[in-house]
C-alpha cells in the first residue's frame, strides 16, 4: 500500500511478476491491491472511490469505478481474498465494505455484499482476508 501519491504522478509497484506504470487514477491514490489470480489492480483514491484497472506490459485499461461508501470516505486499505472472489475495503471513517468479484458483469460492475459504516471508531489502516470459504 501507498499513500499520498500525486494525482498526475505515475503509480509504480510490483507484485513479484510484473512492474507497471502509467495508471492515471485522476485523484490522489491512498491504497492499491493486486488481484491474486488475474491482471487486475484495485486503486483507492482520496475521493472515496476504488478504480479497477487491467494491467499488462503492453498498456493498462480502465475497467470501472466502485463508489466506496455514501459519504465518500477515502479507502485506507483494500485487499482481495486469496481466491480473488472478494474485494475488501477499510476506510478513513472506520467503515468496512466488501464486493463480490464473481458478480462482475461485462461493464466491470460489481455487487456490494455488505457495508458496515462506522464499524470502528478510527480509520481502518489494515485488513487481512483470511483463507477459507468466501
Amino acid at each position: 500500500n501507498i499513500s499520498d501519491v500525486g494525482a498526475n504522478e505515475t503509480l509504480m509497484a510490483t507484485n513479484g511478476r510484473i512492474r507497471f506504470e502509467d495508471i492515471d487514477a485522476e485523484e490522489d491514490v491512498t491504497t492499491f491491491a493486486f488481484h491474486p489470480l488475474t491482471s487486475l489492480i484495485a486503486v483507492g483514491t482520496v475521493d472515496g472511490t476504488i478504480q479497477l484497472w487491467e494491467y499488462s506490459s503492453d498498456g493498462h485499461t480502465y475497467i470501472s469505478t466502485l463508489s466506496a461508501i455514501p459519504d465518500s470516505s477515502p479507502p485506507r486499505y483494500i485487499t482481495f481474498s486469496e481466491d480473488g472472489k472478494l474485494l475488501f475495503g477499510g476506510f478513513q471513517d472506520g467503515s468496512l465494505s466488501c464486493w463480490d468479484f464473481v458478480s462482475m458483469d461485462g461493464n466491470g460492475d460489481l455487487s456490494r455484499i455488505w457495508l458496515r459504516q462506522a464499524a470502528h471508531s478510527c480509520a481502518v489502516s489494515f485488513l487481512l482476508a483470511l483463507p477459507g470459504d468466501s
